[in-house]
């Protein structure tokens, strides 16, 4: 395993986005997280604009607890099918060295 890693046989970063995928999907849910429950707290803390500054971090929070996982796979979706092509590409070029 380790030979192939060294001569680049077999890829290490695909290994690596997969663990900063969940990772950065952790990230995303708890900062979202804190945000709604700051936002709570600033709401409840008194005062009319802290009210309304609650309100917007909440829904901010919230929002980014909607979008962000989402952002987040499409993203690393992307950089993932880069490596994808490249396992295809490799296997076209053993198919077309076989026949020739």
């Amino acid at each position: 395993m380790l030979g192939k890693l060294l001569d680049f046989e077999e890829m290490f970063a695909p290994k690596v986005l997969k663990l900063m995928y969940w990772l950065s999907m952790a990230a995303v849910i708890l900062s979202s997280g804190l945000g709604i429950l700051g936002g709570a707290v600033q709401m409840l803390s008194g005062g009319s604009y802290r009210f309304e500054q609650g309100i917007i971090v909440l829904i901010s929070g919230a929002v980014t607890l909607v979008l962000g996982p989402i952002v987040v796979r499409v993203y690393f979706e992307l950089l993932m099918l880069i490596f994808r092509i490249y396992d295809k590409l490799c296997e076209i070029s053993e198919k077309v060295g076989r026949s020739n």
